[in-house]
């Protein structure tokens, strides 16, 4: 009975049916992902003393902006299955303008969390892959977060070509980690390598 109550369990979060090599994929991106979350929160918040929002509120922003950003996102049809679109390069930018950088790891991984579990009721999404996409939107939030902070300061900042710059590279990569993330995801689900096929004979043009 256990044993078999165990089973259930595995099927019901999407274990036992998920390849073993997405899990560790996912396994991975969620250590990333918490591992990013509690750097970020311990680094000094950089906030002037005179700020007239309490820290709480901005990370309460921060949160509320990535989870409306995967809320609002666009379904279409690709093939035989769907696609969706989501907000969350436009939530990044607001929220490098608006919200500590080190906070905003954590508060992808709350707000993407709550949108997604929400999402995943209505799409009967299993939980483990509610939990690698949360974790892989907070992965690579961190690396765009550190992207954008080495080209600049856009905490609060007064509007320049450089902070232009720093914005729009931090959502540029975000946009190409999430793509590369989900690629991934899709080779290891599926056994197949990523990027084009190359024949012997072809090899050279590829």
């Amino acid at each position: 009975m256990s044993s078999r109550g165990a089973g259930e369990r595995l099927d019901r979060l999407g274990v036992r049916g998920t390849p073993r090599r997405v899990l560790l994929l996912t396994a991975a991106l969620v250590l990333t992902a918490l591992v990013a979350a509690a750097v970020g929160l311990a680094m000094p918040s950089r906030l002037p003393a005179d700020d007239p929002l309490p820290a709480v509120a901005r990370f309460g922003i921060a949160v509320a902006a990535f989870a409306v950003a995967q809320l609002a996102r666009l379904r279409f049809r690709v093939g035989s299955g769907m696609a969706s679109i989501t907000w969350g390069e436009a939530a990044l930018i607001v929220c490098l303008h608006l919200v500590p950088g080190g906070w905003l790891p954590a508060a992808a991984l709350l707000g993407a969390g709550l949108a997604w579990t929400v999402l995943s009721l209505a799409d009967r999404r299993l939980p483990v892959e509610t939990v690698r996409i949360a974790a892989s939107l907070t992965a690579a939030t961190a690396l765009a977060v550190v992207v954008a902070a080495s080209l600049g300061a856009p905490l609060l900042a007064a509007p320049t070509p450089e902070l232009a710059l720093a914005l729009a590279a931090g959502a540029v990569t975000y946009l190409l980690s999430c793509a590369w993330l989900g690629g991934v995801t899709v080779a290891l689900r599926h056994g197949v390598p990523m990027g084009p096929r190359c024949s012997p004979r072809s090899a050279a043009s590829c």
